[in-house]
């Protein structure tokens, strides 16, 4: 029976013997390929483990035929196996898969580096604005006390003046 799972291709739940069976693999091998492409793996009611085999895995092809080799001193020839072709575009799949995530997240990444960026700015201005503030009070402040101290000898003078003032008064008699 043919089972379509949500966001996933068609395939078939199998104990790891009957996909070896089908795919030409041994039981082991076909536990290493679940593991490398990541199939989906539950317990059956006979609690044996089942695997989600996808439709469109080829079946291996027998061991003696896996490899063509040519008279050029044992090297392989330029004719890929099937099951290597399979592999292969599994592999191209799985890193097209990879890099359309990875692009998705260097896009998300790249947005709220923007957007902190945006805020740096923000807060720079604020900052220099603030900078500007606090010069100009100080320069206002620095103003005030010198306003303060010419007014504070100025009084002093004014008291010294009175009380020189008084002591003539009181020397001469008056």
């Amino acid at each position: 029976m043919t089972h379509t799972l949500v966001d996933e291709t068609p395939g078939h739940w199998l104990t790891y013997t009957d996909a070896a069976e089908r795919l030409n693999l041994s039981p082991e091998a076909v536990r290493q390929r679940a593991r490398r492409q990541n199939w989906r793996k539950q317990s059956g009611n006979d609690g044996r483990a089942l695997i989600y085999v996808p439709l469109d895995i080829e079946a291996e092809p027998p061991a003696e035929h896996t490899a063509e080799r040519t008279d050029n001193g044992g090297q392989q020839s330029g004719v890929q196996p099937a099951a290597q072709t399979a592999t292969d575009q599994g592999l191209v799949r799985t890193l097209d898969q990879a890099i359309a995530i990875i692009s998705e997240q260097l896009g998300r990444a790249n947005i709220r580096a923007d957007e902190n960026a945006a805020m740096l700015r923000d807060a720079l201005t604020h900052a220099e604005r603030a900078w500007e503030a606090a010069r100009t009070a100080q320069a206002a402040a620095q103003e005030a006390e010198g306003r303060a101290a010419a007014l504070e000898a100025a009084d002093a003078a004014r008291r010294a003046k009175g009380r020189l003032a008084r002591l003539r008064a009181a020397w001469r008699g008056e």
